[in-house]
């Protein structure tokens, strides 16, 4: 995936959204051929938090990411709180730690494994594999790959990824499906939401 941000940009002065002057060429012919949405909302304001949002997945006032009214610049802005890593960042901690240790990324579906894949391939997280058709190595490192091929399996860590409402509803199947990859972890268990937890995570988790 790749995110291409364009700071103080209004939607009606660029041409494939209406603007009669020729301001944006280039974009308009790649959006020609993509799909273009008419209507998105933004976790914040302004520019420091959103952009935080869009790369942790949590709103500003759980990342940490703003502005602070002070007279001193150093000071002027507030990073991101160091609870709020990303998974490439949680998982190079994990390696450069523990080099020895197994981990399955677990999704719902191939589709997903493959793009959490990429994404954590270009984040340069350590001893990455995706696993399309059972073909594991059993040896350190991170399996990425989808909930139907990991029973009977064991790792250090399992990480439940977009455990969200819309991935597992409460039907028998996904009740089914989730207590087979929250089974798979020896040591610890990470569960990750990108939008409302499904309703099979207890209300204490949730």
């Amino acid at each position: 995936m790749v995110l291409l941000s364009l700071d103080t940009v209004r939607a009606d002065h660029l041409g494939c959204y209406g603007y009669a002057r020729p301001t944006s060429p280039r974009l308009d012919a790649f959006a020609a051929g993509a799909t273009r949405y008419s209507r998105s909302l933004a976790s914040a304001s302004w520019t420091l938090p959103t952009h935080a949002s869009l790369f942790t997945g949590r709103y500003a006032f759980e990342h940490g990411a703003h502005g602070l009214r002070s007279t001193e610049p150093t000071r002027s802005l507030r990073p991101l709180d160091p609870a709020a890593v990303t998974l490439a960042e949680a998982l190079r901690d994990l390696f450069a730690a523990e080099p020895r240790a197994s981990v399955g990324v677990i999704a719902r579906y191939p589709g997903q494994a493959a793009l959490i894949h990429a994404g954590l391939r270009s984040a340069e997280v350590p001893n990455l594999r995706l696993v399309a058709d059972a073909d594991f190595t059993f040896r350190p490192g991170v399996d990425v790959t989808d909930i139907r091929q990991v029973k009977g399996l064991e790792y250090d860590y399992v990480v439940l990824v977009d455990v969200n409402a819309s991935t597992y509803p409460t039907d028998p199947e996904s009740r089914h499906l989730l207590h087979i990859g929250a089974t798979r972890a020896a040591h610890q268990l990470w569960i990750v939401s990108t939008s409302a937890p499904s309703l099979l995570i207890p209300d204490w988790l949730r």
